[in-house]
């Protein structure tokens, strides 16, 4: 499994950070390191995480991640990677009701060579 790892700040910035994935992978981890540049950066207990964006084709995509201190895990799939282009994505964390999103980070997928059936 390929484990994909972005330093990520909470706060948005002037440039968003990329990460880069293939068009049709399946077999992936992504691994998203939280701080804030402002100051300390506190998640509480009971905090969940999901990571939502639109996919270059334009329909949107949510999953559920898992968050163990500052630390976000998303186990990737072949949703997410379905088209090919630029997707804009960020973390929801979620507390009490409350939501804290992250900056926006882009994820490039490089065209696949070949299409799958």
């Amino acid at each position: 499994m390929i484990t994909h790892t972005l330093d990520l700040d909470v706060v948005p910035d002037k440039q968003p950070k990329t990460l880069w994935l293939s068009q049709n992978d399946e077999n992936y981890t992504l691994v998203f390191n939280l701080f804030a540049r402002t100051g300390e950066l506190t998640i509480e207990s009971g905090t969940t995480v999901a990571i939502n964006g639109t996919k270059p084709d334009g329909t949107a995509y949510t999953k559920a991640a898992t968050l163990n201190g500052t630390t976000v895990t998303v186990v990737g799939d072949a949703d997410m990677t379905s088209a090919a282009g630029q997707g804009v994505f960020e973390l929801t964390l979620t507390h009490s009701g409350k939501e804290l999103n992250t900056a926006n980070f882009f994820i490039n997928f490089e065209r696949a060579a070949r299409e799958t059936t």
